[in-house]
């Protein structure tokens, strides 16, 4: 058993314990670590590495990162073929907000589509998401005056581009 491999069984439960504080969905946990695991196994010179439990959270935070941007860039999904009408008024009224809010995201995923990834996920996980800025500092590993920043200027960036 190597060094690696033993790190990674002794840090199982910490890790997963870590990655469920940083996580929304706990059935992402799994995943996340699991590709934690492979990226410090497919280190090319481990004997390099001083403190490798140190290492593999420092992945794992990086895989989560990732996974946000990842998941801030993919687009909500309406199955229109499973909308029923019911012949209520308001239903017809919901459906056509509900169109023409999405008509809105994708004009704002042009705005924001050339803005740094770190920028454009404070922003998606603030107005999409909901999260406060403490939360978004602590899943983007960025302070909290960077995240209101980050906000700030992609709130300006979207006002200018939908002037133009």
């Amino acid at each position: 058993m190597t060094n690696l491999q033993k790190v990674i069984d002794n840090y199982r439960p910490h890790l997963h314990r870590y990655l469920r504080s940083k996580l929304q969905n706990p059935e992402d946990v799994e995943d996340i670590a699991q590709e934690s695991y492979l990226r410090l196994l497919r280190v090319e010179f481990p004997e390099l590495i001083k403190r490798p439990q140190d290492y593999l959270f420092r992945i794992a935070s990086n895989v989560v990162h990732d996974f946000y941007l990842k998941k801030s860039k993919q687009p909500d999904f309406i199955d229109y073929d499973n909308i029923v009408d019911t012949g209520n008024d308001k239903d017809q009224h919901d459906l056509q907000d509900d169109i023409e809010r999405r008509s809105s995201i994708k004009h704002l995923e042009t705005f924001i589509k050339d803005l740094p990834s770190t920028q454009k996920a404070a922003f998606l996980l603030k107005k999409r998401d909901g999260l406060s800025h403490e939360e978004i500092a602590e899943k983007l590993g960025i302070s909290e005056h960077s995240s209101r920043a980050y906000v700030s200027r992609t709130v300006a960036h979207c006002r200018l581009m939908y002037e133009e």
